[in-house]
């Protein structure tokens, strides 16, 4: 194990190596990763950097590093994941929280309602922050994966909604969930299977395939949603869906016929989200 007399010594070591092996915002994620094992903030690492770190300091962070320099992505080194000012527990085999659904929030804190559904929920970020931001009303979430259901419940744990209704372990393909809700939100898997193969290296081999693709074009969730929708969202209801490409928007509103549409773009400017109502 390397030998370091400070955390100075020891950050440097980290972004130096995250550097040479081509991690773009190397300085910034050696020391993100620094804080998170000596859990500390970087206002305290300013002040102690000539600190002494323990020998299980060392042996942790460079192990971090090591993990960060083979291109494993920085929050399943962490297991956490940030999403609108929130950490969320990250367990692996479970789709990665991007900024981009954030907007997602922002639609839906504009709006009146009494119930939700976040379909595919992965970790719960999106369904929880919901519940969270707009606390009167009842929200439900859905995943065909246990072990995104797990760590959704895991994150209900956490971070304490108080407005979480039920939590489902169904495939939405085969089943017909039985309630109605005033907003259906989902971030589905919307890459085509024939694109999987061009995703970045992170993407590909970390997130999994079943959440990142339907296994054909891209497009067989947003038809199953369209499908439910006629007894899933209530009078007046809205449906709320993340997209990859404007073409597929463009596919998207073809299939929901008689709905009123709106697109959002997010924090990049680029089209992501897709708004639906009656």
């Amino acid at each position: 194990m390397p030998s370091f007399s400070t955390l100075s010594e020891l950050f440097h070591f980290g972004s130096s190596e995250l550097k040479k092996n081509k991690i773009s915002n190397y300085h910034k994620e050696a020391e993100w990763l620094l804080l998170d094992i000596i859990n500390k903030n970087s206002s305290w690492l300013s002040i102690n950097k000539q600190q002494q770190p323990t020998n299980q300091q060392i042996e942790s962070y460079t192990e971090s590093i090591y993990k960060r320099s083979d291109h494993i992505p920085l929050q399943l080194i962490m297991g956490k994941a940030s999403f609108y000012g929130r950490d969320f527990i990250l367990y692996p085999d479970v789709f990665i929280p991007r900024a981009d659904s954030e907007v997602i929030i922002d639609i839906i804190k504009k709006k009146t309602f009494q119930s939700a559904i976040d379909i595919a929920c992965g970790t719960g970020c999106i369904g929880i922050t919901v519940s969270l931001e707009c606390p009167d009303a009842s929200i439900d979430l859905l995943d065909v994966s246990e072990i995104a259901i797990s760590n959704t419940n895991r994150n209900i744990q956490y971070l304490k909604p108080t407005s979480i209704g039920s939590v489902f372990n169904e495939d939405i393909i085969k089943n017909h969930p039985h309630s109605s809700y005033d907003i259906i939100i989902s971030n589905p898997p919307y890459i085509s299977l024939k694109d999987v193969v061009e995703l970045e290296h992170s993407v590909k081999y970390y997130d999994p395939l079943d959440a990142l693709s339907d296994l054909k074009d891209g497009i067989y969730f947003y038809q199953r949603i369209y499908d439910l929708s006629d007894s899933m969202l209530n009078d007046g209801g809205t449906i709320i869906l993340e997209f990859g490409t404007y073409q597929q928007a463009k596919e998207i509103i073809n299939i929901f016929k008689g709905f009123r549409y709106k697109i959002y773009n997010d924090m990049a400017h680029n089209p992501r989200v897709i708004e639906f109502q009656k």
